[in-house]
């Protein structure tokens, strides 16, 4: 707060906007795409998932140097991206892959798990037939795949930001 008062708790807002869609986006046409091209191979619900998951890893690598300048403004404010353009002067346009590993770790650690319970529990819950009954049974296995995937994920998250920015 002492560094500039409300506004500066949304440092990077905007970028943040903007990668939260991105992912979402890589995570959601990955376990789509990927649950759609192999419903006929007669693949466990775990390796095609698994499968969705390393897409989804990937999507995220690529958007990693979003990420990296949302990272930044966040913990920098709005020097962030100066810093960031000098890193890359000095260090190489790899930077802004710095962590990537652990990119990759987090997402197939978040997406794995979060996928994995929503397909299984989506193939073995009954279909609502009304309304409200598909609704409570998306909110119920979408509460319950959230709550796995944090606690699968938590720590993983803390040595991606920590391996990016506190080397």
């Amino acid at each position: 707060y002492a560094e500039g008062g409300i506004v500066r708790f949304y440092s990077g807002v905007v970028w943040a906007l903007l990668v939260a869609g991105l992912a979402r986006f890589g995570d959601t046409a990955a376990n789509g795409g990927v649950m759609y091209a192999t419903s006929r191979m007669g693949l466990p619900i775990m390796v095609r998932t698994l499968v969705s998951s390393t897409c989804a890893a990937a999507w995220r690598v690529l958007i990693l140097p979003v990420d990296t300048a949302k990272v930044m403004l966040a913990l920098e404010g709005s020097d962030g991206l100066d810093q960031l353009t000098s890193r890359v002067k000095v260090e190489g346009i790899g930077t802004l892959w710095s962590g990537a590993i652990w990119v990759c770790v987090a997402a197939i650690g978040g997406h794995f798990p979060w996928f994995l319970t929503l397909n299984f529990l989506d193939e073995r819950l009954p279909e609502g037939r009304t309304w409200s009954n598909k609704t409570l049974r998306r909110g119920f296995i979408g509460f319950v795949a959230a709550a796995v995937a944090t606690v699968c994920t938590n720590p993983i998250q803390n040595l991606k930001v920590r391996t990016q920015f506190y080397r």
